[in-house]
């Protein structure tokens, strides 16, 4: 047992460094400087309008509960792992000297370690830059709940529109935060355990796009609010999505958007594992 447990931690190790050190993570740069000009800079400067400090976590949450936002996460976040699971020639004897299962489970590790760190990022990106106009509190700021009514004539503005009252009227900073850190982690991996089934029936293209479908759709369904949305996962990971402005009663529980993904992400994890020792690494060019 802890021979499997340690070829479980080498494995996701591994592959994290593998793929830390990938030159394509100056996406993640490039997003948070996007992220930055388009919703942490007008914060700040609406925060210096109404002359007050932003709640530390409020660009976070504007950033991470903005449908249009969020649709980059998900897709900068696939680019990262477009060559999910990374092999080369060295896979076969690897595999063999570790076990199928072991090689399976290390993968899975490696995709949760890799969607913590890559939320984590995007946490600090774009709380750092607003440090030093920000106080820490559990109370949303007077800049996100009455910004509409000091500037009337700006409140139409992207910006002012990031953090609505469906969201500040229901929840806290702090569980907002925490609700959509996890929800994204579970979005994306799901995405990943989808892209390791298509890649173990060798169609790995083919789950590409599928998990880009699936992001495109959710995110449509998502701004238009129907009750379609929540077919999609887009919609489970966005808090304000859950609620109206003045009625406590979510419109869909989070526990059920917790099983929503939670029983995916099981049923996954398992037939996953079930075909991987079944498949067939005898030929190099099958898993290259």
């Amino acid at each position: 047992m802890e021979h499997k447990r340690h070829a479980v931690w080498a494995t996701a190790r591994t592959e994290y460094i593998k793929w830390v050190t990938d030159p394509r993570m100056i996406l993640v740069a490039v997003l948070l400087i996007f992220f930055y000009q388009t919703a942490v800079s007008p914060l700040m400067e609406m925060a210096v309008e109404m002359g007050e400090k932003l709640n530390v976590l409020e660009p976070f949450i504007a950033v991470a509960n903005s449908p249009l936002l969020m649709l980059l996460i998900p897709l900068v976040f696939i680019t990262l792992i477009s060559d999910f699971p990374r092999t080369d020639g060295n896979t076969v004897f690897f595999i063999h000297r570790i076990g199928r299962t072991s090689w399976m489970w290390g993968q899975m590790l490696f995709v949760l370690m890799a969607m913590g760190s890559y939320i984590a990022v995007i946490f600090l990106g774009t709380t750092l830059p607003a440090l030093f106009q920000s106080q820490w509190g559990m109370e949303w700021s007077l800049t996100v709940r009455q910004y509409y009514l000091n500037f009337p004539e700006k409140s139409g503005s992207f910006a002012a529109q990031l953090i609505t009252a469906r969201l500040y009227n229901q929840v806290q900073p702090l569980p907002a935060v925490l609700q959509t850190y996890l929800m994204q982690v579970l979005y994306l991996m799901l995405f990943a355990l989808i892209l390791l089934w298509f890649w173990l029936q060798k169609k790995k293209g083919v789950g590409i796009f599928a998990v880009i479908f699936l992001v495109g759709i959710g995110t449509a369904f998502s701004l238009l609010e129907g009750k379609l949305m929540w077919i999609f996962p887009m919609a489970h990971t966005n808090v304000w999505l859950h609620y109206t402005a003045l009625l406590r009663e979510p419109l869909c529980p989070f526990w059920c958007s917790y099983l929503y993904f939670a029983v995916p992400i099981l049923l996954l994890s398992l037939w996953n594992i079930w075909l991987v020792r079944r498949y067939n690494f005898l030929s190099i060019t099958e898993i290259e």
